[in-house]
């Protein structure tokens, strides 16, 4: 397994290692969207901080967005910081955040896990 999820009070930290590829992402969907607590959330934290290299096609990219925008259906208003580092990984997570643009969600990039606290604290 290739990352781990945290849930607290009203968030869940998804924190990827390793080299990480779409299985890895939808499998993480979908233990999140089949969890009771993704009903209450109010914020993600997707951290690929710690991965060495990140393989998603433009296709993988629009069927992990499709799924995404079906968990509008449990949880319409969400926060969703995705801290990322690298320079390559980096524009895979960008082309990520534009294709992820939904009504009611927040979507940004952050650096520093110290900017996403303080982000995901702001109504």
């Amino acid at each position: 397994m290739s990352y781990s999820i945290e849930w607290g009070q009203s968030c869940v930290h998804i924190k990827y290692l390793g080299h990480i590829i779409s299985d890895d992402i939808l499998e993480v969907r979908e233990r999140l969207s089949g969890d009771y607590r993704y009903d209450s959330i109010k914020y993600v934290i997707t951290d690929f901080l710690d991965i060495t290299s990140l393989t998603l096609s433009e296709r993988d990219l629009k069927v992990i967005v499709f799924y995404h925008k079906t968990s509008l259906i449990w949880n319409t208003n969400i926060k969703l910081s995705i801290l990322c580092n690298k320079g390559e990984i980096l524009e895979v997570v960008l082309r990520y955040i534009d294709l992820l643009r939904i009504k009611g969600w927040k979507v940004k990039h952050f650096t520093n896990r110290e900017k996403v606290a303080e982000w995901c604290s702001q109504k």
